[in-house]
């Protein structure tokens, strides 16, 4: 496939990022969220091992501290309202590598979008939410593409201004990340943004595809549509939270690319704002700390729990109660 979208199209759900959802989570997700956890951990493990030390050393990482990130993680059940917070871990903060810290970051990102987004006057009414997707041809010299993409990119985004019958007329703001990935025909670095649009200014794909091919002048593969509620998400998961997770999962990717791959594209990706936002949603700070905020909570009855990571699993305990969770 010379140009195109990622074949994989689907849209993730809230748990692909630990469990979180952009509202809160109760203890019947812990499990479910320490399994996504633990498989983070071992495919951190195992890019680590396929890379080696001393390669790892030369490209910058380190080692020790990746390795032992998230060892242990200390939750909070605050059982009289069913939340459970992540509040402690030896987190490693190198999101690009480090499958647990990606996790983190994404959830993160994904919780405070979600709260800036649904408080934009209109927000789901003529305020619309819409999923749009571009790219540019593979290539083999990843640095080119990646800045062949952003270039594109932000000069769609000026266009905003001009008033000159743009598609980007109508929208007043929106966060995007990218992703980039190798499937063995060259790289192909896209991007995924969340835009919010006027009902009466929806912009469709054919005009996205005609401004698109005009601003980069090789690429036309991308889709926008608009977002659609969901209600079989539970009450406590915003409607949106599937629809954003496609964007925020972006922090999850690098370290999937293989141990070659990864070595090529770390240099590069590091160097580079992977999440931007611009319009009602620029300005939205991603907090520092991966842990949650409980602030909001003090004073409320807590049990707390310390997961380990211990061959391949994690184990916590509630008081006497010690469950396994299979990785």
């Amino acid at each position: 496939m010379a140009d195109g979208l990622p074949a994989e199209r689907e849209t993730p759900l809230p748990g692909q990022l630990g469990g979180e959802t952009g509202k809160r989570g109760g203890i019947e997700r812990l499990q479910k969220s320490l399994g996504r956890y633990g498989n983070a951990k071992g495919a951190t493990l195992a890019l680590l091992d396929a890379l080696g030390k001393e390669r790892a050393l030369v490209l910058g990482l380190r080692w020790s501290r990746i390795r032992e990130c998230g060892d242990w993680l200390k939750f909070r059940h605050y059982y009289e309202r069913d939340l459970v917070k992540l509040v402690a871990s030896n987190f490693c903060k190198n999101h690009l590598t480090c499958g647990v810290c990606a996790i983190r970051r994404g959830a993160r990102g994904l919780a405070v979008y979600i709260e800036k987004a649904e408080s934009v006057p209109g927000f789901g009414g003529s305020v619309v939410p819409v999923m749009s997707s571009v790219t540019v041809r593979n290539g083999d010299d990843l640095g080119e593409r990646l800045r062949h993409l952003l270039v594109s990119y932000r000069r769609m985004l000026k266009r905003r201004h001009l008033g000159r019958g743009s598609l980007m007329d109508g929208v007043l703001g929106g966060v995007y990340s990218v992703e980039v990935t190798n499937v063995g025909n060259g790289w192909h670095p896209h991007i995924h943004a969340i835009w919010l649009v006027r009902l009466d200014a929806l912009p469709t794909t054919c005009q996205l595809r005609a401004e698109w091919e005009l601003l980069t002048g090789d690429s036309f593969e991308c889709d926008i549509s608009p977002m659609r509620a969901r209600v079989d998400l539970g009450d406590q998961v915003s409607p949106y939270a599937a629809d954003f997770c496609e964007v925020f999962k972006y922090a999850t990717k690098p370290a999937e690319l293989g141990a070659e791959l990864f070595a090529q594209a770390y240099p590069v990706l590091r160097e580079r704002r992977l999440l931007a936002s611009f319009g009602c949603l620029r300005g939205v700070q991603v907090p520092e700390s991966l842990a949650d905020d409980v602030s909001a909570l003090d004073g409320e009855p807590y049990v707390e729990f310390l997961a380990r990571y211990l061959a391949g699993r994690y184990r916590f305990a509630r008081g006497e109660e010690v469950c396994n969770v299979e990785v």
